[in-house]
Parts: structure tokens; C-alpha cells; sequence
């Protein structure tokens, strides 16, 4: 009974959170008139899209570093879970790309996460005889908010707030945002065929789009972030422990900038799938606890 109460409790608040964002999202989320909403809790109850047992019995905690290093960061970067968008590219042109929620199946998979997360923590605090706790940074964008509220109540005992900041936001996209690369030629010849010129001249790393940012531009303002992590362990030693849940590109900017590696890197290094979960320990990066959940059309969903 406590679960169901926590489950209802959450979903009450990414209500609340959708509607005074954005009045649109709540059509998005509705269904049939007489469900009242309630698809959501049943869903958090039962696995509709999921194997939870499998997925939880398949990681591996023993391959990664459980011990405490003092004044050591140790980061689980995340990328959101499945939103409207991962599944109807025709939603960015409805609506703000940082408006766009979780579907059903990206709420399963948050809540998945949740339960890996408590787990990673539950080994820690036993093999460090100590309670440990994470604060969660989000993105400011819906689908990163919604997943962080799920994991934070599927795995409360080691959380302990919620926080969102603007400059892990995903990349901005202008003129160009929700339109397919195949049309951008067609819809915007000019403008277009300048942003065609930077990729080929100098690389898609550093080629900006129209009223947009580059992945230069992203990984400059993540590492303004670390100015904010590095700020909070001076007021509280526990936010060493951090969960960061953000975007794709951005997650890739995040380990160029912390390990100093080359644009190249970035350019080679895949995006990542919806609910990844990244480890940097002690200034190592671990690799992925979690691979994420592989999207149903087998493509990265880049927007162009």
C-alpha cells in the first residue's frame, strides 16, 4: 500500500507540474473520459512494456567502484526516458520542444530506473557501513523533470531533493527544431545551405543552427554547470553524490568537458539511448551501469 500511495503521490505532482507549465500537455496525457487519469497509476503498478525482473537481475554493480573516495565526485548521468516526441516526430511542431512529456512507456522506464538507482545506492551504503544519499539535478525540460520525480519517489530513501537548472537543457535547434534533415533543404533553402557550408567547412561540431546553438555552444554552457557542483560541496560534503538527468548531446558535452577530451571524441561517440545511466566515480569514467531502453524503430532520434 505504501508503493501505491508514493506512485499516486508522484503522479499527482507531474500534473500539477504539467498544467501550470503548459495547459496543452494534459490533452496529450488524456484518454478516455472515464478513466479520470488513472491509466497513469495503473500503469506505475503493473509492466505493461517491460520484463522488470530481467532488467533489474541483468546489472552488474560489482564491475563498478563501490567504494567511498573522499571529496570525490560521483556522478550517474542519465538521459531522460521515452517523451511524446521519441515517438511523434510531429509533436515539435505543436508545441515547445521544453513542454513535450513522458509517455506511458517512458514513465515505466523511469520508474525501472528508479529501482536500479536505489539499488546502486542500497550496495553502497552496505559496503561503505554508511547511509548514502544523491541529490538529483534535472533539465528544465518536461520529459527530464517527470523522470527525475519518478526515480526520486521510487528510490526516496536516497534522495534527497530535486533540483532543475537551465544550462542542462537539450540543444537548441532554431529555425531548424522538429523538422526532419530530409526537408530542411525544401523549407529553408538559404538557410540551409549557409548551415551545409559551416558543417563541410569547418564540421558538425562546431556548425551552428539558424537562431540556434552549435555542440560548441552546448558543451560551453554545460561546463558553466560544474561551477554549480562544484558550489555545493563547499555548503554540503553529501552533494559529491550526484544524479544529473538531462539529454543526449548534452551528456556527451558533460564527459568532453570533465575529462578534457577532443571534439573528435564527441563527433565519434554515439548518442545515447533513452534512460542510459552514465558513471563518472572518482574522476574515472566507469562506463554505462545501464544501457537504456533501445528505441522501438532501432534509429537514434536525433532531431536533424
Amino acid at each position: 500500500m505504501l508503493g501505491n500511495t508514493r506512485n499516486k503521490k508522484v503522479l499527482t505532482q507531474i500534473y500539477k507540474h504539467r498544467s501550470y507549465r503548459n495547459n496543452y500537455l494534459l490533452s496529450l496525457l488524456s484518454e478516455k473520459k472515464n478513466q479520470k487519469r488513472d491509466f497513469c497509476t495503473c500503469h506505475l503498478q503493473q509492466n505493461k512494456f517491460y520484463d522488470e525482473k530481467a532488467i533489474l537481475n541483468s546489472i552488474d554493480y560489482n564491475k563498478h567502484d563501490l567504494i567511498k573516495h573522499d571529496h570525490s565526485f560521483r556522478i550517474l548521468l542519465l538521459r531522460h526516458c521515452q517523451s511524446v516526441a521519441n515517438t511523434n516526430k510531429d509533436i515539435y511542431l505543436q508545441t515547445s520542444d521544453h513542454t513535450i512529456p513522458l509517455t506511458k512507456e517512458g514513465m515505466e522506464q523511469a520508474r525501472i530506473l528508479g529501482k536500479i538507482i536505489k539499488k546502486y545506492y542500497q550496495k553502497l551504503s552496505d559496503k561503505n557501513h554508511e547511509h548514502m544519499k544523491a541529490r538529483i539535478w534535472s533539465s528544465c525540460y518536461e520529459r527530464s523533470i517527470e523522470t527525475s520525480m519518478i526515480i526520486r519517489e521510487e528510490a526516496h530513501e536516497y534522495i534527497t531533493d530535486l533540483r532543475e537548472h537551465i544550462l542542462l537543457g537539450e540543444q537548441q535547434f532554431g529555425l531548424f527544431e522538429g523538422y526532419p534533415l530530409s526537408t530542411l533543404q525544401e523549407k529553408f533553402p538559404i538557410e540551409f545551405a549557409y548551415f551545409q557550408k559551416q558543417v563541410e567547412a569547418e564540421g558538425r561540431f562546431w556548425a551552428r543552427a539558424p537562431m540556434g546553438e552549435s555542440r560548441f555552444d552546448v558543451a560551453k554552457r554545460i561546463h558553466q554547470f560544474f561551477g554549480t557542483l562544484h558550489r555545493d560541496t563547499d555548503r554540503d560534503p553529501n552533494s559529491y553524490n550526484t544524479i544529473i538527468v538531462t539529454h543526449g548531446v548534452a551528456i556527451r558535452a558533460f564527459l568532453m568537458m570533465w575529462f578534457h577530451l577532443s571534439y573528435k571524441w564527441f563527433e565519434h561517440e554515439k548518442n545515447y539511448n533513452n534512460g542510459v545511466i552514465r558513471i563518472i566515480n572518482n574522476n574515472k569514467d566507469e562506463g554505462n551501469l545501464f544501457d537504456g531502453f533501445e528505441p522501438a524503430n532501432g534509429e537514434m532520434d536525433l532531431k536533424f
